[in-house]
């Protein structure tokens, strides 16, 4: 699953809030509790647990598109040459 499909299941844009990446997979998987769906006809029922299987790769995706993300744009480490300065004082050793 590519993130912009994972976009399309949890039905949000990509690069959108995390936050609201949860709220829509909490409201996917609130839609297919099993308390709310049992009344629904089979066929119904199936497609919601489908769509909630779904909306859980998808996160998974989207984590991984995120930590990439990530990676890429943070920078990367400097080196610190080791000196010998007191660095309360000010003073070279």
């Amino acid at each position: 699953m590519s993130p912009e499909e994972a976009c399309a299941v949890l039905r949000i844009t990509l690069g959108a809030d995390w936050g609201i990446v949860e709220k829509s997979r909490r409201e996917i998987f609130q839609k297919s509790h099993p308390d709310k769906i049992r009344s629904l006809p089979s066929e119904r029922r199936t497609a919601l647990i489908e769509h909630a299987r779904q909306a859980n790769k998808a996160i998974h995706v989207l984590l991984g598109f995120r930590s990439q993300q990530n990676a890429i744009t943070s920078p990367l480490p400097v080196a610190v040459e080791a000196s010998s300065v007191d660095f309360r004082t000010g003073v070279n050793y």
